[in-house]
């Protein structure tokens, strides 16, 4: 029987917090788990373990800055997840990765692949350039987004070193080690 460690981390609540939540990407899990033991992948993959470690410290630095609040993030938001019509979102989908936490999170989801784009989308200034018109002040943005790029990179590096992905682990190492330089 296969379990995703996700869905039953998130369905058990076993994060008290924002920052509990993103310390988890460190931990093992059960080996029935998708992860599970996976820091087996630093001896027999790609994944670095030096990088690792220095993106997780950059994120564990800013934990301070993890609100209290709690909102629900999707956390993989995007236009594969959207349903819209005459321009007007009338869906969003699969909310199977949702959890409790940081609303800037799923800003995050979107400006880190935007990068893909060419030219980039730039989400973080336009969502910025929104809450200013708004006359809305996000305390702590700055640190608050960054801890979440890493936190994608974190997670994303684990999952592409499981499935095989080198050129898209490649791509999201430049991609964190642009943003953190």
């Amino acid at each position: 029987h296969f379990l995703d460690s996700g869905a039953l981390y998130r369905a058990v609540g076993l994060a008290a917090s924002w920052p509990e939540h993103l310390r988890h990407v460190y931990e093992e899990e059960d080996e029935r788990w998708f992860y599970g033991k996976w820091h087996t992948l630093f001896e027999t993959t790609f994944l670095e373990r030096d990088l690792f470690d220095s993106v997780y410290a950059e994120m564990e630095s800013l934990l301070i800055y993890a609100p209290t609040e709690r909102f629900l993030v999707h956390a993989d938001f995007g236009s594969d997840n959207v349903l819209a019509e005459n321009g007007k979102i009338t869906a969003v989908l699969d909310w199977a990765n949702a959890v409790y936490g940081d609303f800037l999170y799923d800003v995050v989801w979107l400006d880190m692949w935007a990068g893909m784009w060419t030219p980039p989308l730039d989400i973080n200034g336009r969502f910025r350039h929104y809450y200013q018109t708004q006359n809305r002040i996000i305390p702590h943005y700055d640190e608050r987004f960054r801890c979440c790029q890493c936190y994608v990179a974190l997670d994303s590096f684990r999952f592409y070193a499981k499935t095989g992905q080198e050129a898209a682990y490649n791509w999201m190492r430049e991609r964190i080690l642009g943003i953190l330089m």
